[in-house]
């Protein structure tokens, strides 16, 4: 076998090899996810419950059914007398494992209009908790509750 056709032959194997490699961390990467497996990265967060605790304190219990690492940025208490109370988590809670439940504790500890937000008999209350993952747009999620 002569030189050049050598050279052909090891550009052609080194060029096969790279493309086969590629190829594998592709379907290593569709397959598997730090969260999860699935064929599908994805985020998949849902508020499965509410509970207010006190005047100024709710627990969420949020399911993950997603794949990929999320995290919860801030959330906005609205009620049905049109006050609402803003805030960011510090520190942002990180979900990550398929299939978990994870309870968040939204505490109001801020003034709305010159005075204290509190959760009071016989208003309704929305709670939006606003979402990050490294690969998608920030969204929302909502839940609806009252206080006896």
């Amino acid at each position: 076998m002569d030189r050049k056709t050598r050279n052909v032959l090891l550009v052609i194997i080194a060029v096969g090899a790279t493309v086969e490699a590629a190829f594998l961390a592709y379907a290593w990467g569709a397959t598997i996810h730090p969260c999860g497996p699935g064929m599908e990265a994805h985020e998949g967060l849902d508020i499965m419950s509410s509970h207010i605790n006190s005047p100024t304190n709710i627990t969420l219990t949020i399911f993950n059914s997603g794949t990929l690492e999320t995290t919860l940025v801030s959330y906005t208490v609205s009620a049905s007398n049109r006050d609402s109370y803003s805030a960011i988590f510090n520190p942002q809670p990180v979900f990550c494992g398929y299939g978990r439940e994870y309870a968040t504790t939204i505490l109001l500890a801020g003034p709305v209009t010159g005075h204290a937000f509190i959760f009071q008999p016989h208003n309704n209350y929305t709670t939006r908790v606003y979402v990050q993952s490294w690969l998608f747009q920030p969204k929302s999620m909502t839940s609806s509750h009252s206080p006896l």
